[in-house]
């Protein structure tokens, strides 16, 4: 599998990071908005900057649906629908279906408090077990069977409102009956603004919209690197700039423009524009 399809969607995104609770996220009273619009740019400079060296240079665009179904305080289900169309072709299509267990335990462990005993109040952490079917529709490839296991550390806003999250997750997977397993960490940063607290320009927007319809914006950067077992090497690099937008009635959307680089010999680059669109119940 040399060029990532929906497969790797770096989605199930909209709230992959979010606590369970979904809540709009203000920031600190007197926060500079020019602070986070220059993290931004920069994911997006790292984004544009790095050479090209790759053989073949694809595009591709993710559309995706998620849904999270809260079961108590402490844990939700996750489903996930996605399609990968390649702009190259017009009908080289995929299709990801999946089932996830969210678990929010209501404190860090003890052995991760024994080694950095500040991070209590200041950090969460959350994890995830689930199951997704990747499969072609003109039948090119064959079917992928994939379950994941993740945790996610997350911190509570710092400098400037910025939160933090860094992501560990190992995919067991199995294509055309044949194993193999990959290692995978992500980390990433984002600032959110509540459209109603943030003054006269937030109030302007809002007078423009239907009452009701957009109350906070997220804009993010995230970088992952990927490990590959059966070539025991870092295979993969992936690159992400979006911004949430958190809308009326427990919805949201996520719009995104993302590179993934092949770190092998004969690697490719593919370029993402994707949206997801997240219900929460």
């Amino acid at each position: 599998m040399t060029i990532h399809r929906i497969g790797d969607h770096s989605a199930a995104m909209p709230d992959a990071t979010a606590p369970l609770r979904s809540s709009s996220r203000g920031a600190p009273e007197g926060a500079s908005p020019r602070r986070a619009a220059s993290i931004s740019a920069l994911f997006a400079l790292m984004l544009i900057a790095t050479p090209l060296s790759a053989e073949r240079v694809l595009t591709e665009f993710w559309p995706e649906l998620d849904v999270f179904v809260k079961l108590d305080d402490h844990s939700r289900l996750f489903l996930l629908g996605a399609l990968t169309r390649a702009a190259e072709t017009g009908t080289s299509t995929e299709s990801t279906l999946g089932a996830h267990y969210d678990w929010f335990p209501s404190g860090l462990p003890a052995s991760l408090l024994a080694l950095a005993p500040g991070m209590e109040g200041q950090w969460s952490i959350w994890t995830r077990v689930g199951y997704q079917h990747i499969a072609a529709w003109n039948k090119t490839r064959p079917a992928e069977n994939r379950v994941l296991i993740e945790a996610t550390l997350r911190s509570e806003p710092l400098w400037q409102a910025l939160r933090i999250a860094n992501r560990t997750r190992v995919d067991l997977r199995a294509v055309d009956g044949e194993g193999s397993w990959r290692f995978r960490n992500r980390t990433r940063i984002e600032r959110t603004w509540s459209l109603r607290d943030e003054g006269a320009s937030s109030a302007l927007l809002l007078s423009m919209l239907p009452p009701g319809t957009l109350s906070a914006v997220t804009p993010y950067g995230m970088l992952e690197f990927f490990w590959d077992r059966r070539e025991a090497a870092w295979s993969r690099r992936f690159l992400q700039i979006g911004a949430e937008f958190e809308m009326a009635g427990n919805r949201s959307f996520d719009l995104y423009f993302a590179r993934q680089d092949d770190l092998r010999q004969t690697g490719s680059t593919l370029w993402i524009s994707g949206v997801s669109l997240t219900l929460r119940y």
